[in-house]
């Protein structure tokens, strides 16, 4: 492990990652971000597949009431989430599990008003595969699928909570049809697109558990301006531009 020791600009939240493992990006920013504004009860949250523990991170300094679960099946990742919730002074609200998200259920954790998932983008077998077995289980799906994850945030919400995904646009059908098998129906969409001539490569999607509603598609948004700088709104989720528009 070769650890390194990042200001998010959340505060004053710092952050240890592994640089030889998944670093966070702009993935993790936007699904804490998204999470942070809906509309039910904020009283919990859980993240499935937590890695180093940036969105619960995060996700503690957007909603300062929420206590937040993050599930994590790498030994390692799980101990550096949880080393990093404990230099920010947050293990009072960040508990890190060291589990498959199999082995976990409602049973022993509770149920939660929100469940935040970045879960792995590629299906096995597929995309470019990694050598290193850290990255590998962050960017392909091993022991679980994303309708595992579908599955697994339904069970642990509370009725009318949100469950969260950040996803690719290319495996949107999977993700909305796995959602309704697991009683998860889509409450709003954004697509987030690199530069505003490209194609969306990343998409949010909320969903409602067990609560039928009519999907709200909301306005794209770009990352970067056509001179790379990042745009306002982006500038704004990152919380460096206090007076841009709010996603």
């Amino acid at each position: 492990m070769v650890r390194r020791l990042d200001e998010t600009g959340f505060g004053d939240i710092k952050l240890f990652q592994d640089t030889e493992a998944f670093c966070y990006g702009i993935d993790a920013v936007l699904l804490a971000d998204f999470a942070s504004k809906g509309n039910v009860r904020k009283g919990s949250a859980l993240d499935l597949g937590t890695g180093n523990g940036i969105v619960p991170l995060i996700i503690s300094h957007k909603m300062p009431d929420v206590t937040i679960t993050g599930i994590e099946i790498q030994k390692s990742q799980a101990d550096l989430a949880a080393e990093n919730a404990a230099i920010n002074g947050l293990d009072d609200r960040i508990r890190i599990i060291h589990s498959d998200i199999n082995d976990i259920s409602a049973a022993e954790t509770g149920k939660f008003d929100i469940v935040t998932c970045n879960p792995p983008y590629f299906k096995r077998g597929a995309g470019m595969i990694s050598s290193n077995s850290a990255k590998m289980t962050a960017r392909h799906e091993t022991t679980a699928d994303i309708n595992v994850f579908l599955a697994k945030a339904s069970e642990m919400l509370r009725a009318g909570g949100d469950a969260v995904f950040v996803y690719r646009p290319g495996r949107l059908t999977e993700l909305l049809s796995g959602g309704l098998n697991s009683d998860l129906y889509p409450s709003q969409i954004r697509f987030v697109h690199p530069f505003s001539d490209k194609n969306a490569n990343i998409v949010l999607v909320r969903f409602l558990k067990g609560k039928k509603t009519e999907p709200e598609v909301l306005p794209a948004i770009s990352v970067r301006e056509p001179d790379g700088k990042y745009t306002k709104i982006i500038s704004q989720i990152y919380e460096r531009d206090k007076n841009s528009a709010h996603l």
